[in-house]
């Protein structure tokens, strides 16, 4: 699926995909659905989803933002005809802001195709950056490691001045910014989900192709998704109908998280396993299986990177 189609794709579920996370008091029941469908987005696509989730992220940035110029840049164009991405911060960033004067590289940034950027930098905040800001360079040197249609890459930020960049002031209220990573921690756990219950589907294909009798080990891993599910299926009521998102129910979704790459990564060592070394039993599930092969690799470095204290002073530390 190539990047205009993904937008085509995003417009067509409009109705359920544009979801204000921004505001407190939004649709119950729409950021459910919103949820659901990205589960079931990953199951058919984990790029795509992976996608759909980096743009919500992104438009959270923003509408949660004080900063009425991005604003009116995100309402300008229809739900689905911008695209954004956000990165959480990592150890071997080198972005800073220095009198006021944006440089450095933030590293490995999904959707780096996107109309515009948001990503945090420490201390400081969340900075906006367009696709076509001056000074702002696209370092794709390793490509390879991106998904199908989620290409990876670096933010060469070349002194980028204080008219091409808008500092977005995301962490003034410490309630948006805890709901803010407690979305974006659920919606990685969600996609791994999905990614999970497919993959275990196309495994049973395998089994049956080439009459395995390992058949006590799928139900196993049914078992483990079963549960999986159903601890997901909590945390999303607890997250649409929580007012105060604590750093405890954040490290249960990261908890939740980390135990379902396990899934995933025991599911890939079985498809190895019982697939005598093939990638791919028919057409979809080859692309499928290199895209969880990235996937399974967003591990430890994720967690730690939320291990800082921003500059209002709200702390976020997981030990």
């Amino acid at each position: 699926m190539n990047f205009f189609d993904i937008k085509q794709y995003m417009v067509k579920l409009q109705p359920i995909l544009d979801v204000e996370f921004g505001s407190m008091d939004n649709d119950i029941s729409k950021q459910t659905l919103w949820f659901n469908t990205l589960k079931n987005l990953a199951t058919i696509d984990v790029s795509l989803a992976h996608i759909i989730q980096h743009d919500m992220g992104a438009r959270m940035n923003i509408s949660i933002s004080q900063s009425e110029a991005a604003k009116q840049f995100l309402q300008s164009k229809p739900y689905g005809e911008l695209t954004g991405s956000f990165s959480s911060p990592k150890s071997f960033d080198t972005c800073i802001i220095n009198q006021s004067i944006l440089s450095g590289t933030k590293m490995m940034c999904s959707n780096i195709n996107a109309d515009y950027h948001t990503f945090f930098i420490k201390n400081q905040g969340v900075v906006l950056l367009y696709k076509d800001t001056k000074g702002l360079m696209l370092d794709l040197s390793f490509q390879p490691i991106g998904m199908e249609a989620t290409e990876t890459g670096n933010l060469i930020l070349n002194n980028i001045e204080p008219d091409n960049y808008i500092l977005l002031d995301t962490i003034h209220n410490t309630t948006l910014h805890s709901k803010r990573l407690c979305l974006i921690n659920l919606s990685f756990c969600t996609i791994n989900l999905g990614l999970c219950i497919q993959l275990v589907r196309d495994l049973k294909k395998i089994v049956t192709r080439n009459s395995t009798t390992d058949n006590q080990e799928i139900q196993h891993l049914e078992h483990k998704i079963t549960v999986y599910n159903n601890l997901w299926d909590s945390l999303v009521y607890e997250m649409v109908n929580e007012t105060d998102y604590t750093t405890a129910y954040i490290k249960k979704i990261l908890n939740l998280y980390s135990e379902g790459k396990d899934v995933l990564a025991n599911i890939l060592h079985k498809f190895l396993l019982f697939g005598g070394g093939q990638n791919t039993i028919m057409g979809e599930s080859s692309q499928r299986f290199r895209d969880a092969l990235v996937y399974v690799t967003h591990r430890s470095s994720f967690y730690s990177s939320l291990n800082y204290e921003t500059s209002s002073g709200h702390k976020f530390i997981f030990v």
